[in-house]
Parts: structure tokens; C-alpha cells; sequence
């Protein structure tokens, strides 16, 4: 499994609803290293041929970033994501060609073939507001000497330090959980 590095922009449309954004603004967006170095990660991390980033909006499905496949859009009708979408969870679907809702799904049937599936989406209107009020989010006031002056990889682990040192081991976590 190889992967490449960004090389082109992509144009498209679509998944905008899996992050509860109501705007078009990151449609037909150029790609972004950071976007595809999630992929990239994912692809690894879990040994599958495919990860992507997409947006879904009424009629199509955008691909922020697609590792290991080379598509910009696909119409919503045609899109595995859109079920995530309308049940706005983790969906799971070990057989696409078994399941009712994909099997005829023109990416199931003919190229890729995809055989199998696993998405998440779980934002929902007011979600964020109701995790902060929970505790669910750390949150501290800015500090440029933390932003600005130290080295870019040691900013995380600071600032967990900061919160006590119930929170010290989470400083200690490599990047890659299989180092552990």
C-alpha cells in the first residue's frame, strides 16, 4: 500500500452535513496536506485500501482527501456516507454487497468495488455547546509563549501537563499508538 503525496488540487462538493456545516464554503476547496495526512494515517493505521475526508450536501459527496483513490465527487445517491449522514453515527457495514441500502451502489458493484465500510458522524446542532458544558472539552486561555516559542511537537504534551498530573500520561502517548 503506497501513498502519495499531494500533488493537484481536486474540485467536488459534498460532506459538509458529517461535520454539521451548513455552508458551502469548503467545497471545491484545494486540497491540504493536513487533510491528507489524516488519510494517510488511517490507511495505515487500519490496512485498508481507501480512507477520505468527505462533505455531503443534498445532491453530491466531496472528497476533501481520499487516500488511495483518486476521486473528487461522487453523486449522493451513489455515496456509502450518506447513510452515516442520515443516522448520525458510527455505521458499520461488513458486507456492502449483502446490505439492501448499497448493494446495487454503482461504487459496490463496479470499480472499486468496495467491499466493506466503517464511518462516523455524530455532530448534531448544539452538540458542542452541550460537551462544553459538560466538561467534555479542556480549554485554556491562549498563551503566545506556549503558541510561539516552543518547538510545534512539544505544545500538546505542555499543555496537557498543564492540567495536573492526572492528565500526565496522555503527555507521554506517542503519535503512533503501536509504538506503545
Amino acid at each position: 500500500m503506497t501513498d502519495t503525496k499531494l500533488t493537484r488540487t481536486i474540485a467536488g462538493t459534498a460532506t459538509l452535513k458529517i461535520a454539521n456545516i451548513h455552508s458551502e464554503d469548503l467545497f471545491y476547496t484545494p486540497l491540504e496536506e493536513r487533510f491528507e495526512r489524516i488519510t494517510r494515517v488511517a490507511r495505515r493505521a487500519l490496512q485498508v485500501p481507501v480512507a477520505a475526508i468527505t462533505l455531503l450536501n443534498d445532491e453530491k459527496q466531496w472528497f476533501k482527501s481520499a487516500a488511495g483513490w483518486g476521486i473528487a465527487e461522487l453523486p449522493r445517491a451513489h455515496s456509502v456516507c450518506r447513510i452515516t449522514v442520515e443516522e448520525n453515527r458510527l455505521t458499520t457495514i461488513s458486507n456492502l454487497t449483502d446490505d439492501q441500502r448499497t448493494a446495487q451502489s454503482p461504487i459496490v458493484v463496479s470499480a472499486p468495488r468496495f467491499r466493506a465500510y466503517a464511518g462516523y458522524s455524530g455532530w448534531g446542532p448544539g452538540q458542542l455547546e452541550q460537551e462544553m458544558k459538560t466538561g467534555s472539552w479542556m480549554t485554556l486561555p491562549a498563551d503566545p509563549a506556549i503558541v510561539f516559542q516552543k518547538e510545534p511537537g512539544r505544545i500538546w504534551p505542555d499543555m496537557l501537563r498543564s492540567f495536573g498530573a492526572s492528565y500526565e500520561i496522555y503527555a507521554e502517548m506517542p503519535v503512533d499508538p503501536n509504538l506503545n
